[in-house]
Order: structure tokens, then sequence, then C-alpha cells
């Protein structure tokens, strides 16, 4: 996120079956990477990071867990 502008984020973390396993809210810094803490609320797979700005721009990422 160290590219987006500072401002108010929602973020969610997706399964293949469309299931939202982790969600939250977070202030960004412009310039500044962040680290998302999901826990142990996921298994070990691939999911899909949503990142949903405050005007409703969703940027999509797929991540693995390990």
């Amino acid at each position: 996120m160290n590219e987006m502008p500072s401002g108010d984020y929602a973020v969610r973390l997706i399964n293949d079956l469309g299931q939202i396993m982790y969600r939250n809210k977070l202030v960004h810094r412009e310039g500044y990477n962040e680290t998302i803490n999901i826990g142990s609320t996921a298994a070990k797979g691939i999911y899909k990071l949503e990142i949903v700005t405050a005007e409703k721009r969703i940027t999509t990422v797929n991540v693995m867990i390990q």
C-alpha cells in the first residue's frame, strides 16, 4: 500500500468460496507499508485480499497463507 494515498481503508480476506475470512479497517499513511495480522482465522491456501477506499474503489491482491 506504500503507493496508495493516505486515508481510511477497509480490508477483507476472501476464500475461494467467496466467504469473508477476515475484515478490518485501517488508517493508512502514504508512503508506508501496512502489516495485516489475521491471526489464525484462515487456513493455508490462496485468498483474495480486497482493499476498499472510502470512495468504494476496490483493489484486489492474491495472497498465499503458508
